[in-house]
C-alpha cells in the first residue's frame, strides 16, 4: 500500500497529497485498501468491534424501531443499510421482522450498499428474496431514483476520508503527506488554499485554539447532501461517535481525532500501517444535524446509544436465570444486554423528512 501512496505523491506536481486522498487510498483502494482486502476486519480476529457483534438484541431492537416508523408514518416497506459489513445487523433485523411482523416482512425490501468485495461475498448469505445488494450509491439511484422508507448506518461516517488542518498563529494550514529523504511517509503543513475547507470551517466548524488540529469532513458533507436529497419521505438513523463544537474546543482535542486501529490497539499515527489498519475520525455531530436541517429534515432523536436502546426496550431482553452456569446462553445474553446499555460513547441521530 505504501508504494501505491508513494506513486500517487510522485504523480502530484507538488509532490504531496492531502489527508483525504491518503485515507481514500489506505481504506478504499480497489486492491490494497484496508476495507477492500479479503480479510476479517470486525470481531476478535479483526481490528474493531461494532454493536452488532455484541448481540443480535441490537438488531432486534432497531428492527422494532424501523418497523414502527414504517407503519406509523405509512412509509414504503423499504430499509436501506449503508455499509453493512459482514451482514450480522441486516440478518438480525430481517429475522426479527420475520418473527414479529409477518405482514410487513411479506412486502419488505432491504437495500444494502456495500463496496467491499469481501463483505459483499459474506452478504450473499442473506435471504435473496428480501435483499437487494449494491456496491455503490450511484447504482442504487438507477433503480431507486427517489427513496421512501428508512435509511440506516452504523459507524459509517467515521470511516469517510477527511482533510486535516491546523491553526498556526491564527492562520489555517492544511496537513499534507509527502516522502522524506529515506523514502518514508511524512506530514507537511502549508497555508490552506482550499476554499471548500475554509468555507466549511466558517459554516460548521468550531473555534480552534492556536496549534490545534482538526479534521474537516468534506466527503461526509457531500455524501450527506446526496442521501438527504435522495430521501423523499422517511427517516435517516445514524449511529456513530463524534463531538459537538464545545467538545472540539476542549483542550483535550488539541491533536484532533484521526487515528488508527490495528488488532484492537489504538494507533495515534495514521501513517503507521496504511492499508493494514482501520482509520477513523470523530463525526462533527452538529454539522450532521445542520446539513440535515438544510435539506429539509428535522432531528427527532439525538441521544447516546445505550440510552436509546434502553428507551426502546433493551431491558425487556434480560432473562430470569435459575442456572448458576455463568456460561449458559441466558447468562451470555444478559451480559450482552448490559453491555449494550452502557455503550454511550456512540450517538444515535434520527432525522425525518415528512
Amino acid at each position: 500500500m505504501k508504494e501505491v501512496i508513494k506513486r500517487k505523491i510522485k504523480e502530484s506536481p507538488e509532490q504531496q497529497i492531502d489527508y483525504a486522498c491518503f485515507i481514500e487510498l489506505a481504506l478504499y483502494h480497489r486492491t490494497e485498501g484496508y476495507y477492500m482486502k479479503p480479510i476479517q476486519k470486525i470481531g476478535k480476529k479483526g481490528d474493531f468491534y461494532t454493536s452488532s457483534m455484541v448481540s443480535d438484541v441490537f438488531g432486534s431492537i432497531m428492527a422494532d424501531v424501523m418497523a414502527d416508523f414504517i407503519e406509523n408514518e405509512k412509509l414504503a416497506p423499504v430499509i436501506c443499510e449503508i455499509g453493512a459489513g459482514d451482514g450480522r445487523f441486516a440478518s438480525s433485523v430481517l429475522q426479527a421482522i420475520k418473527q414479529k411482523n409477518k405482514l410487513l416482512y411479506a412486502d419488505l425490501v432491504y437495500i444494502i450498499i456495500e463496496k467491499s468485495p469481501y463483505h459483499k461475498e459474506l452478504l450473499q448469505k442473506l435471504p435473496d428474496e428480501k435483499v437487494q445488494l449494491y456496491d455503490s450509491f450511484d447504482k442504487v439511484l438507477k433503480d431507486w431514483p427517489e427513496f421512501n422508507g428508512v435509511i440506516f448506518s452504523n459507524e459509517l461516517l467515521d470511516a469517510m476520508p477527511v482533510h486535516v488542518i491546523e491553526n498556526n498563529g491564527g492562520k489555517i494550514a492544511e496537513v499534507f503527506i509527502s516522502i522524506d529523504e529515506n523514502g518514508g511517509l511524512i506530514e507537511k503543513t502549508e497555508v490552506c488554499e482550499n476554499t471548500a475547507i475554509l468555507e466549511w470551517m466558517e459554516k460548521y466548524g468550531p473555534r480552534l485554539s492556536d496549534g490545534q488540529r482538526i479534521e474537516v469532513p468534506l466527503v461526509m458533507t457531500d455524501w450527506l447532501n446526496r442521501v438527504f436529497n435522495w430521501l423523499e419521505r422517511g427517516f435517516v438513523i445514524t449511529i456513530d461517535y463524534g463531538y459537538r463544537k464545545k467538545e472540539w474546543e476542549h483542550p483535550a482535542r488539541m491533536e484532533g481525532s484521526l487515528r488508527g486501529y490495528y488488532k484492537h490497539q489504538l494507533k495515534h499515527d495514521p501513517l503507521y500501517k496504511p492499508g493494514n489498519m482501520d482509520l477513523t475520525a470523530h463525526v462533527h455531530l452538529e454539522a450532521l444535524i445542520e446539513i440535515g436541517n438544510e435539506a429539509g429534515l428535522k432531528t427527532i432523536g439525538d441521544i447516546p446509544q445505550g440510552d436509546y436502546l434502553i428507551k426502546n426496550g433493551l431491558w425487556d431482553y434480560l432473562q430470569n436465570v435459575a442456572d448458576s452456569d455463568p456460561f449458559s446462553e441466558a447468562h451470555k445474553q444478559n451480559r450482552a444486554v448490559r453491555t449494550l446499555g452502557s455503550l454511550n460513547d456512540f450517538q444515535v441521530i434520527v432525522q425525518q423528512k415528512e
